[in-house]
């Protein structure tokens, strides 16, 4: 989160991710296979022993992926922020704030999974 807190220089870092998504030079695959790629499996590993899953599925996935759009929301969405409530944008004063909050929303949502499988298993049961 702290990178947000460079206004501009995170705007150009944004603006540098679209454009080698539109137009690759294959740096970005070498990002997604180099790094993010080990990064969410350990994710879903965490997520898997978190929720005492015995197998990684789908719906692991799917929460990993759910936890990163909190904050990349931010990210990619600066200006749609700054227009409709400026005073979330991130700043050094409020940076741990918001990664508290940030904290809070992601523990609710893998507590929402928990429920949902406990049902789930409640209803096979």
């Amino acid at each position: 989160i702290e990178p947000f807190c460079h206004g501009e220089l995170a705007q150009q870092c944004t603006q540098m991710h679209l454009r080698e998504m539109l137009e690759p030079t294959g740096l970005w695959q070498q990002q997604i296979e180099g790094e993010i790629g080990p990064l969410h499996e350990a994710t879903v590993a965490v997520l898997r022993r978190a929720l005492g899953v015995a197998r990684v599925d789908n719906e692991l996935h799917r929460l990993a992926i759910a936890l990163y759009g909190l904050g990349l929301q931010l990210y990619a969405a600066r200006d749609i922020v700054e227009a409709v409530r400026p005073q979330l944008q991130v700043t050094p004063r409020n940076v741990d704030q918001t990664v508290q909050r940030l904290a809070d929303f992601a523990e609710s949502l893998i507590e929402g999974e928990r429920r949902r499988r406990a049902a789930a298993s409640g209803a096979n049961a």
